[in-house]
């Protein structure tokens, strides 16, 4: 058992303590002062937002800094500004608060994207802060790609393609003009996309840095779910939730709620669905792009069962790094890019996901959907134990 960290002297959004993340609280504040724009992307609900906050918290302890937290989920009124520290600063902090409120609700809701708030809130941090040139100013957009001018997109792809070409040019604007090289942009986003190839290029040159957080590991989440269900109860044991969806706080308010019946009966199957559909649509696209011929549905679970399981290396193996990219995108996967290894490694979002992916190959489905949701589940708790049921 590992020592565990813990702040109690801080309260998470779920009303407990602030648990583990020392290495990556220290990795993003390096990250914050060498570049640009940070990106912390990660599975949901491991606790990005909540790291973020966490870290903005200690900015009181050092001078000359304005961090400013903006919700993407919550654009409105009293929720635009979450958080506000500019200790050491000649500046009004009320008056600062109230012209970035006043500002950003004169947006127009449909219209505004990364860009128009990026704008909008650094003029007017400039216009306050007195010390501006010897100012260094971090804005904090959370979930950046729920801002409403690509959440009112209906096609997916569109929505995301919007997004990066704000943040395109976001990123560009900020690496290059140094009227900005005292501001860093801190984005979190749950979705994939954000780390794939495409975006990966498309940032390149741009002092952009992604910052990737995984699951809590075993002992934190442990005392961190003793620590929640002694303030709210639970209807599933930690076993269950480690096996299903691993050191995940975020998922805790879900699934607590719930009695095993109903995640076996309703939960269960909905994973199944949702990692089903990620393969149906990448049978698609490479069937069409990459191996030219139609794909069988087993080829595609026996490629994913390879992709989950080995170290991929794009160029020898350009049909598994494909197929990662496309899951990636469906927030199937994620990427873990190599730091002294040959290939990427892409990793289920979820243990479950990766239950689903293995029992369907091992038992030769043609569909994921006809697996037995009761031996899905069995599988997935038995595997934190490391046996079989």
């Amino acid at each position: 058992m590992v020592a565990v960290y813990v702040d109690r002297g801080y309260r998470t959004g779920l009303g407990t303590a602030f648990y583990d993340r020392l290495v990556e609280l220290e990795r993003l504040d390096k990250l914050v002062f060498s570049h640009r724009t940070v990106i912390v992307y990660g599975p949901r609900g491991v606790g990005k937002s909540e790291l973020v906050r966490y870290w903005l918290r200690g900015l009181q302890e050092r001078g000359r800094i304005a961090a400013v937290y903006v919700d993407a989920r919550r654009l409105r009124g009293q929720h635009l500004v979450r958080a506000l520290e500019t200790r050491g600063l000649l500046v009004d902090k009320k008056n600062l608060a109230e012209r970035l409120l006043e500002v950003l609700k004169d947006l127009d809701d449909r219209s505004t994207g990364l860009l128009q708030l990026t704008y909008h809130a650094i003029d007017v941090l400039i216009d306050v802060i007195r010390e501006y040139a010897s100012t260094r100013i971090i804005l904090f957009i959370d979930e950046f790609h729920l801002l409403p001018r690509y959440m009112h997109k209906s096609d997916p792809a569109s929505k995301y393609l919007d997004a990066l070409d704000d943040l395109e040019a976001l990123a560009g604007l900020l690496a290059k003009d140094p009227h900005y090289s005292n501001i860093t942009i801190v984005l979190t986003v749950s979705e994939g996309f954000t780390a794939t190839d495409l975006v990966l290029s498309k940032l390149h040159g741009y002092s952009t840095a992604w910052m990737l957080v995984e699951h809590l590991d075993v002992d934190h989440f442990r005392a961190l779910y003793k620590e929640y269900v002694s303030l709210k109860s639970c209807g599933v044991d930690v076993d269950e939730v480690l096996g299903l969806v691993g050191g995940t706080p975020g998922y805790l308010p879900e699934l607590c709620m719930l009695d095993r019946n109903t995640v076996v009966e309703e939960r269960v199957p909905m994973w199944i669905a949702e990692v089903e559909t990620g393969l149906s649509r990448a049978r698609n696209v490479l069937s069409a792009e990459i191996f030219r011929r139609e794909l069988e549905p087993r080829e595609v679970i026996r490629l994913a069962y390879e992709l989950i399981n080995n170290d991929i290396a794009p160029l020898r193996e350009p049909h598994l790094h494909a197929l990662g990219q496309i899951l990636t995108t469906y927030n199937i996967v994620y990427p873990v890019y190599p730091r002294g290894r040959d290939g990427i490694r892409y990793k289920p979002q979820y243990p479950v996901y990766r239950t689903v992916i293995e029992l369907g190959y091992r038992e030769g489905v043609e569909t994921l959907l006809d697996l037995d949701p009761h031996r899905v589940y069995q599988e997935a708790v038995a595997k934190l134990h490391g046996h079989k049921p």
